[in-house]
């Protein structure tokens, strides 16, 4: 139906933004805007079909995948917290890029090179954008709320409202497609775990 289309074109759509960026050719804001336009309009108008399509996922092109799916949480997220235009545009685009680093990494790469790809993610975008919003989900989006995560060991007071919707919605996916294509333990298993969670990591 017409919901599938509209979610696979972001999955395209993301993955093919994320291809030129691998090639090193030029990406540019009104791309990033494009990409969270349609999901925003996505989420607005198919509510129920956009929830299904994260919690089924897809095993193929999983970065661009996780990129879109949390894009689709933040987005409902933002809406229920009241963000509205550039402030919800942005929000959205920086989830959509918030593993952008992970691009310059080899398939090789340890756990402790894995981690910079907050930085490599925030580098890149920084040298083409300038909106705090957008660029900021990349390099904190592993930062907990007590001071715990990386890169910085900031604290909640230090991270940005996008970054701390992202980090909820991002480690929501995570821990989802984990749950998904890691073993055959159903949806309703993985809602307990992420009530288990420390609320004192998240802004929740």
């Amino acid at each position: 139906g017409i919901e599938k289309e509209v979610y696979d074109s972001a999955i395209v759509l993301t993955r093919d933004l994320f291809n030129r960026v691998q090639k090193a050719e030029t990406i540019t804001v009104k791309q990033i805007y494009r990409l969270a336009l349609l999901i925003i309009n996505y989420i607005s108008n198919l509510q129920n079909d956009a929830l299904t399509h994260v919690g089924k996922g897809r095993d193929t092109d999983r970065l661009a995948v996780h990129s879109v799916n949390t894009a689709i949480l933040t987005a409902f997220t933002s809406v229920n917290l009241k963000l509205r235009g550039r402030e919800l545009i942005d929000t959205v685009s920086g989830a959509l890029m918030h593993d952008l680093g992970i691009l310059f990494l080899n398939e090789s790469a340890r756990d402790e090179e894995i981690a910079k790809h907050t930085q490599i993610g925030y580098g890149y975008l920084r040298r083409i954008i300038q909106h705090p919003l957008l660029i900021k989900p990349a390099l904190e989006h592993h930062e907990k709320a007590r001071g715990n995560g990386y890169p910085y060991r900031i604290t909640l007071d230090k991270m940005g409202l996008s970054s701390r919707i992202v980090a909820v919605c991002d480690s929501y996916d995570n821990q989802l497609s984990f749950i998904k294509f890691g073993s055959d333990i159903s949806i309703h298993y993985d809602k307990d775990e992420f009530l288990s969670w420390d609320r004192k990591d998240y802004d929740m």
